[in-house]
């Protein structure tokens, strides 16, 4: 089981019909058996849609589900960050320009004495 927050709350998914789980061995994911006593719902990995490091670990886990001992195949949501877009960004260094140097005047601009030859 992996357990992700969806929507504000703690989710598990079900492996092997809630019998295994996985944890991490450091930062390699491995399969326990929860029906053993080896482990239990608290050594399970939680996993944070936010830490993109163990997102990159999740989306690792491409094995074939049919053979013995292969890891499930995630899907969803692995990682989520909260930054501007790029038209965001782009307004934001475009009003910042024309804070710092003006308006602009294209009719200036063309009719002025600032010219280049090109050829």
């Amino acid at each position: 089981m992996v357990a992700a927050q969806f929507l504000g709350k703690e989710v598990y998914a079900e492996f092997a019909n809630g019998t295994k789980g996985i944890k991490l061995d450091g930062m390699t994911p491995v399969i326990v058996d929860l029906a053993d006593g080896s482990a239990s719902m608290g050594d399970l990995w939680v996993h944070d849609q936010h830490d993109s490091f163990k997102a990159s670990i999740l989306v690792r886990l491409f094995e074939d589900p049919r053979h013995e001992g292969a890891m499930p195949r995630p899907f969803g949501l692995f990682y989520v960050a909260q930054r501007p877009t790029v038209e965001e960004r782009i307004n934001a260094q475009v009003a910042q320009a024309r804070e710092q140097e003006g308006g602009g005047d294209l009719d200036a601009l063309l009719l002025g004495e600032r010219t280049w030859t090109i050829g």
